[in-house]
This record gives structure tokens, sequence and C-alpha cells, in this order.
């Protein structure tokens, strides 16, 4: 009978599968790159921002993309001050929407979640449901209304709308309370102190 050797038994460990995170700068992107080694511990997840990443540059997206062939991105990175999208607007649908379209293209064949937000309704009807019609109102939300036509064209992909009244109240989220509400007397120069 020949000698017939085992198969060498690999020591090398399963690459674990790649999870991009846009938006890392932001409120809900660096919670959740700060939250994965607690909750996704099988994925490396990469947190993108613009030092990273610039994501208006098609090209540098695309080569990334293929060369770290991530399994899932998970989208937060946008412009969502109003003000902003009301006065660049053509800043805020490069952002919004072409980022956003282009990395739907990328991640045809693997999960995307989009991250929106519910001023995609002008909140005129309440307890929206996902087959209502989008009626947005303004800048901002009429680029994530587009953002989201894009993603959903995939089945694999996924929205979900943020808005600030379903967020924890923290530091982060809520602005400070003005001394005079905390206890705290002021005097008639607008300054704190004892009247």
């Amino acid at each position: 009978m020949p000698n017939v050797q085992p198969p060498a038994v690999s020591t090398l460990q399963p690459r674990a599968r790649i999870a991009w995170i846009t938006g890392a700068g932001g409120l809900i992107g660096s919670h959740l790159v700060r939250s994965a080694p607690q909750y996704a511990s099988r994925w490396q997840v990469v947190g993108l921002n613009r030092a990273q990443l610039e994501l208006t540059d098609r090209d540098a997206v695309r080569r990334r993309f293929e060369a770290e062939r991530p399994a899932l991105i998970i989208h937060c990175a946008a412009i969502s001050r109003s003000t902003t999208c009301e006065t660049e607007p053509e800043l805020a649908r490069r952002i919004n929407v072409e980022v956003t379209t282009q990395l739907a293209e990328l991640a045809r064949e693997m999960p995307l979640v989009f991250f929106s937000t519910d001023l995609v309704f002008d909140g005129r009807q309440g307890n929206y449901r996902e087959s209502d019609p989008p009626s947005p109102m303004g800048v901002y939300a009429q680029t994530k209304a587009a953002a989201e036509a894009a993603v959903l064209a995939n089945p694999r992909h996924t929205v979900t709308p943020t808005g600030a009244e379903h967020l924890p109240a923290t530091s982060e989220t809520r602005p400070p309370v003005p001394q005079q509400q905390q206890g705290a007397t002021a005097s008639s120069s607008g300054t704190p102190g004892d009247t």
C-alpha cells in the first residue's frame, strides 16, 4: 500500500469579512465603529471618514472597493445639515445622492445598509409605512429620497430612517440646558450669578 500523507492542516485563520462603515466621523458611524468589536467581532470593520477615503472621488472609491472587497457596506456619510444643503445644493446632491448611488452600484452583489431620514416625509399624514410615497420638503430631504430610490432598486439593500427624536438623549444629541434651567439664576447682564 502506498504511503499516503494526510493533507497539511492550515494554521492560517480564515480571512475576516470586511464591513465598510462610511461617515465614521459622524454620530451614527462613529458609534457603529466603536461598538463593532462587541457586536461584530467576526468582522473586520473599516471605518471610513474623509481622511481615509474621499467618497466624492469615484475612482478612488472604486479602486479601494476592488482592493478590499468588503462583504457589507453600512453607509452613514451624508451632508445632513439642512442649512448647508439649502445653501450648497450641488454639494448635497453630490454627497447624498451620487456617492450613495455609486456605493449601491458597487455593492450590487452584497448587502448595503443606508441611513436615511424620516424627513423624506412631510409629516402631514403621520404613521408612515415603507410603502408610502416620499414627500420631501427641502434639499436635504429631497437628496435623501433620491438616494433611497437608488438603494432600494436592489432587493439586497436596506434603508433605515433616522431622526433626532429617535436618538437617545445625550450631550451629543441634545443641546445643553441653559444654566437658568439648571437651578442657577441669571443676572440682568445674562451671566450666571446671584440676584
